[in-house]
């Protein structure tokens, strides 16, 4: 799909980060864009254990990397 696109063979319905370097240079334009909508990533545990101190950790990190990486928030704020 992502080759397609970049040889000029079709648009796609892809997720931003897959295309965000060309999206920042502006070799792929966002078509569509009133119709986008966002996919929450989860984390999800057992409710009956508690969390360990290495899955709370980890779970920051994600929150963290995802709010601040362009790759997942392509749009200029």
């Amino acid at each position: 799909m992502r080759m397609g696109v970049l040889e000029h063979l079709g648009i796609a319905q892809a997720p931003a980060w897959l295309f965000a370097a060309e999206l920042r240079e502006g070799t792929v334009v966002r078509l569509l864009s009133p119709f986008e909508r966002t996919v929450p990533i989860l984390a999800v545990r057992p409710a009956s254990r508690r969390m360990s101190a290495k899955v709370r950790i980890f779970i920051e990190h994600l929150e963290k990397t995802f709010a601040s990486c362009f790759q997942f928030n392509p749009r200029p704020s």
